[in-house]
């Protein structure tokens, strides 16, 4: 049942006291409306001290920050189901459509399911880390797997397009090369794709992520454009902050 409404409701979607010099990561722009990013930088820690945030906040953050270089190696991630956020929106939606949604069931699916990202430099490409507790989706088993790939590359944001982000983009996952072979799977990666060579139209999946600090990256998550979610991406091993987010582009 869990599983049915998730795939129901996809359905229904078609002036802080430290100075710029010192945080070369921060862009400092102001959204209209966001008061100064020197003080929401300096609550934002870690993951941990985000995770309650209202969307407000988070979007304020997200705009005062930079690209930043692109990650390298496994990134632990987290789900952040904020408060007024994309994802509440589309609860409300499949209630008046007649879809019982369960929030916190869904919640839990989402870190069941997700664990990561693996990012590999050299094939400007990433891999998703499932969890080890995950149940079989659509009849395939992803325990502990590496699945879903993407190519990744500096573009325009969807939430702030004055400047770049580092994109995640799942509309030509099958056509992503690692090491010389495709990890492509027919089975079930077509489920974050756009429509594939193999004629599968997926959930059209972009994500978007943007340095906090070293280290510690917030990332939004897009359906056909449409926002659901934010997440975070974390390590204690981060690349050097002088590195820069990597060229690419979409098409394959």
């Amino acid at each position: 049942m869990l599983k049915k409404s998730f795939f129901c409701l996809v359905g229904l979607l078609a002036a802080g006291g430290v100075h710029a010099a010192e945080r070369p990561w921060v862009d400092f722009a102001e959204f209209e409306h966001s008061g100064g990013c020197n003080a929401i930088i300096d609550d934002a820690t870690n993951a941990a001290a985000i995770q309650a945030w209202d969307q407000e906040k988070l979007d304020m953050l997200y705009a005062c920050a930079k690209a930043g270089p692109t990650p390298q190696g496994f990134m632990n991630g987290k789900v952040i189901f904020a408060d007024n956020g994309g994802f509440d929106h589309f609860v409300k939606f499949a209630t008046q459509m007649g879809i019982p949604v369960d929030k916190a069931k869904l919640k839990q699916f989402a870190e069941t399911l997700w664990k990561g990202k693996v990012f590999y430099e050299k094939d400007r490409a990433l891999l998703n880390k499932m969890g080890a507790d995950v149940s079989p989706l659509l009849g395939y088993d992803l325990k502990d797997q590496l699945r879903f790939p993407a190519k990744v590359y500096c573009g325009q944001s969807l939430l702030d397009g004055r400047r770049e982000s580092i994109i995640i983009d799942y509309a030509y996952t099958d056509t992503v090369k690692i090491d010389g072979e495709k990890p492509y799977n027919d089975n079930i990666d077509w489920i974050a794709g756009g429509q594939t060579k193999t004629g599968k139209r997926g959930l059209m999946v972009r994500d978007e992520i943007r340095m906090v600090r070293p280290g510690f990256y917030l990332g939004r998550a897009y359906m056909d454009r449409v926002f659901l979610l934010n997440f975070t991406l974390s390590t204690d091993d981060p690349v050097s902050a002088a590195d820069r987010c990597w060229p690419g582009y979409r098409s394959n």
